[in-house]
């Protein structure tokens, strides 16, 4: 994963949609708005690719604070 890549850039998301995708990510949409959105990742490889690419952040942000917290314990 590149530091500089932005998988939204040049995509014309607005806010809205942004937050959404990050939200789908994090588990934190309600079950119909869950659904509607992954109905739109099946066509929209735009929203695919960000998604994807967030799941990407979001497990080396974890895998990171693991290793900070592991050798903290020490």
């Amino acid at each position: 994963m590149r530091d500089d890549f932005d998988p939204t850039a040049g995509a014309g998301f607005s806010e809205p949609v942004l937050r959404a995708l990050s939200a789908f990510v994090d588990g934190e949409l309600p079950g119909a708005e869950r659904q509607q959105l992954a109905n739109r990742l099946a066509v929209d490889r735009c929203a695919a690719n960000a998604v994807a690419h967030y799941c990407a952040q979001r497990s080396a942000l974890r895998a990171l604070f693991a290793d900070l917290a592991a050798q903290a314990s020490l």
